[in-house]
């Protein structure tokens, strides 16, 4: 699909958040892409989206996560883990004042290192830049259709 690789240890920027690979494809032998993610406060939601074969799990290490599902949304705090079926519709952020560190791993990791190495800028970025990264991240979910997909909201 591509060449895009992320590696263990490594560390990707975007839209104010930080990730640090922690499993890849290679190192899981295509069971799982792990990561830990720490979430800028008080930014907005990305669009809410969809893994239709994938299952995803979250870990919040500090600081909370809040959770947009379909029907309605839940914020998570330190100790808390929850899991996202494959085909569930849903979209997080960090709605708190602090940092949110989350341990999030997906399975099986099909190609989302390489869809994440795509997203992930490798050093910081300012605010412009990511204004220009959700743009990038929906012509990029075009492309990985297997690993994700844009849902619409209900109205």
């Amino acid at each position: 699909m591509g060449t895009a690789m992320m590696h263990v240890g490594e560390q990707r920027f975007s839209l104010g958040n930080r990730i640090e690979v922690r499993g890849t494809a290679q190192t899981t032998g295509g069971q799982r892409l792990t990561l830990r993610v720490w979430y800028a406060p008080q930014r907005r939601f990305p669009p809410l989206h969809r893994h239709p074969q994938q299952t995803e799990t979250f870990t919040v290490q500090a600081g909370e996560l809040t959770v947009q599902w379909m029907d309605g949304s839940r914020t998570y705090a330190a100790g808390e883990g929850f899991e996202v079926p494959p085909d569930t519709p849903h979209t997080m952020r960090n709605a708190g004042a602090d940092v949110a560190v989350v341990d999030w791993t997906v399975s099986p990791a099909l190609h989302s290192g390489d869809l994440f190495a795509r997203l992930y800028s490798r050093r910081p970025r300012p605010a412009l830049a990511d204004v220009l990264a959700f743009v990038w991240y929906v012509a990029v979910s075009r492309r990985y259709r297997p690993e994700i997909r844009l849902v619409r909201p209900r109205r």
